[in-house]
């Protein structure tokens, strides 16, 4: 795919609490990346660093080893989405893309997968703002009462 178009999506309110928005950036997923210039496309395996409150991004899944780069979550200014249509031998195929931005850069994602999207865009709204609000990822467990 070629650099993408810039679009938004209005922030709306998710459908999903923090921790499961901490437990779908937690597990990782696939997506095409571009690179900072918008020139080149790459799979990247996507990851949220729960120790370090980093979203990170490597050739590879998971492992610190392969990582190729990151974001901090409190540099998360908010998230929107775009899509864009490539024509390859006349069939059409439509990638859907996350854009996060943050103060010094956008980080694109895409996907072909919708209801991928739409449950990443959810989470990285909901950790960024909670974030925000609270300076943490995760509630704290409340002490026992026994």
């Amino acid at each position: 795919p070629r650099k993408p178009p810039i679009g938004a999506r209005p922030f709306t309110t998710s459908t999903i609490d923090i921790d499961s928005s901490v437990t779908i950036l937690r597990s990782g997923n696939w997506f095409l990346k571009w690179n900072k210039k918008g020139s080149e496309v790459h799979p990247r395996y996507v990851w949220l660093d729960t120790e370090k409150y980093i979203l990170s991004w490597g050739k590879q899944k998971g492992a610190p080893s392969v990582l190729s780069g990151h974001i901090s979550v409190e540099q998360i200014q908010g998230v929107s989405t775009s899509q864009m249509v490539e024509y390859e031998d006349e069939v059409a195929r439509v990638f859907f893309i996350l854009i996060i931005h943050t103060p010094l850069r956008q980080v694109y994602l895409a996907t072909e997968k919708r209801e991928k999207l739409d449950s990443w865009y959810d989470a990285l709204n909901n950790i960024a703002m909670f974030y925000r609000s609270h300076g943490v990822l995760m509630r704290e467990e409340a002490p026992s009462t026994e």
